[in-house]
């Protein structure tokens, strides 16, 4: 494992259980504007790939942190998208790590505030990326996140982020368990539409969303033959965030090499 993931998840894993050794409050009221612009970082850092920065911001977060609600939703969001940055490297046994340290985190935060809404989305989030690290755990927690994803569209259905994960369930079930094709181009469309125009700033946290929506809306696109659509979606997440590197790197590349293989 690299040193640099080793210590994080040391650190992690010791702040897990001895949360009330964090310091100061995250989610009081004068530290929300600190709060927006550290996460707008998050962010930034997760959509352009930058690994080493976020686990230099995690770092951060916990210095400015303690066991409150704010700070436990914070970690495991950051902890989640850092699990996803480890999918294209041989890091299996470190992101089930950091999977489950981010759903522990998440966990905390729904002890603090059962029935927020966002703390349940990414929930469903965190569920879903440990279903998928093996078989046992897809039997295991599938059927969880599942039900929780619908729960949470019909508690709050134009909530983007809820939009989003909706989206993906009608996007990759079979139809016998509620896929469906258009449904997710319509929940893709209107998670897409609430950001648009998607702009680069700090804002009111939690407001993820923004590059994912454009990036599975364009993936719908495309597998309807609308190209030049598709391509219009990514090029307007690309001038908010022209370093996204999901979109730049492998969306759209992929895009324009399907069409030049068809002419």
């Amino acid at each position: 494992m690299h040193i640099q993931l080793r210590l994080f998840l040391l650190c992690m894993l010791l702040l897990a259980a001895a949360p009330g050794a964090l310091a100061d409050a995250w989610d009081d009221a004068s530290s929300s504007a600190s709060r927006d612009a550290v996460m707008f970082q998050v962010e930034k850092a997760r959509i352009v790939g930058d690994l080493t920065k976020l686990i230099q911001l995690g770092a951060e977060i916990k210095e400015n942190a303690r066991d409150d609600y704010a700070a436990n939703y914070d970690l495991a969001y950051l902890l989640w998208r850092h699990g996803q940055l480890l999918y294209d490297d041989d890091h299996d046994d470190e992101r089930q790590e950091i999977f489950e340290l981010a759903h522990e985190r998440i966990e905390r935060a729904l002890e603090l505030r059962p029935d927020d809404i966002e703390a349940r989305i990414l929930m469903s989030g965190t569920l879903n990326s440990l279903a998928g690290e093996s078989l046992f755990a897809r039997m295991r927690l599938g059927r969880r996140s599942y039900n929780l994803c619908l729960e949470n569209a019909e508690r709050a259905p134009k909530n983007p982020r809820a939009l989003i994960q909706r989206g993906l369930m009608y996007h990759f079930a079979p139809e016998t368990f509620g896929g469906d094709p258009a449904a997710a181009h319509a929940t893709f469309r209107a998670a897409f539409d609430h950001f648009d125009p998607i702009e680069e700033g700090p804002g009111a946290w939690p407001n993820w969303g923004a590059v994912d929506s454009a990036g599975w809306l364009g993936q719908v696109l495309v597998n309807e033959g609308r190209i030049d659509e598709a391509r219009a979606v990514y090029q307007q997440a690309l001038a908010a965030y022209p370093n996204a590197r999901w979109i730049r790197e492998e969306l759209l590349p992929k895009l324009e090499g399907d069409v030049a293989a068809r002419d």
